[in-house]
């Protein structure tokens, strides 16, 4: 009975001896392998870091770019040519994309409108205009007074002589036109870019500012 409980005493240590090198063994071969698999990825640490930064840049510029006004990465004075305002709209944002197709809506169809000419007066079509048309010297006339002005979403300025180079385009006087977003200077003299943006004062308000030269003959 006494050499049972001994041999069996030798037995369960022999176990325990082996289970606690199992353990030992175990935890080692983790380590190892841990140390192996750092050393293997060592090496490319210099390449996946910087590759992890420039992505994360060019997400950071597209959120800004995205929340950046027009008028602060466009051309001087936030003023740029019709062709280049739609490319600047042509981005894969939602919002982007709705404002172009509003624009070409509004210059390219048929819209209810206001016309304001120094010839002509003040004219009209159609209900709730949201087009308003109106020549360079009509702007310092105070003819923007009493005008139904609550939806008109775009101003289109018109310059028809070489007279109308020599006006003042005083943005201000839209500020309280709550729902325009559209500024559309349009020449039909022959002017380049710095004529026409040496004309804009007080352009610090978010609307979209362009313009087109048309071709004279």
């Amino acid at each position: 009975m006494v050499r049972q409980l001994v041999v069996n005493h030798q037995v369960k240590t022999k176990l325990n001896t082996i289970t606690v090198r199992n353990i030992k063994n175990y935890i080692m071969n983790e380590l190892y392998f841990q140390k192996k698999t750092f050393e293997f990825y060592l090496p490319f640490k210099n390449f996946f870091l910087p590759l992890g930064l420039l992505f994360l840049l060019l997400i950071c510029s597209t959120i800004q770019a995205q929340e950046t006004p027009l008028n602060s990465i466009s051309s001087d004075k936030g003023i740029v040519t019709i062709d280049a305002l739609f490319v600047l709209l042509r981005a894969d944002s939602i919002s982007n994309n709705s404002n172009r197709l509003r624009v070409e809506c509004l210059i390219k169809d048929i819209q209810p409108s206001i016309y304001i000419s120094s010839e002509n007066g003040i004219d009209s079509y159609g209900e709730n205009p949201i087009c308003l048309f109106i020549d360079a010297k009509s702007l310092s006339n105070n003819r923007l007074n009493d005008l139904k002005i609550n939806q008109i979403e775009i101003v289109t300025i018109k310059i028809n002589d070489r007279i109308d180079l020599n006006s003042i385009i005083d943005l201000s006087v839209f500020n309280h036109f709550k729902n325009l977003k559209y500024i559309y200077i349009l020449s039909s003299v022959k002017s380049t870019e710095a004529d026409i943006i040496k004309l804009v004062r007080n352009n610090e308000s978010n609307y979209y500012v362009f313009y087109d030269i048309l071709k004279t003959s």
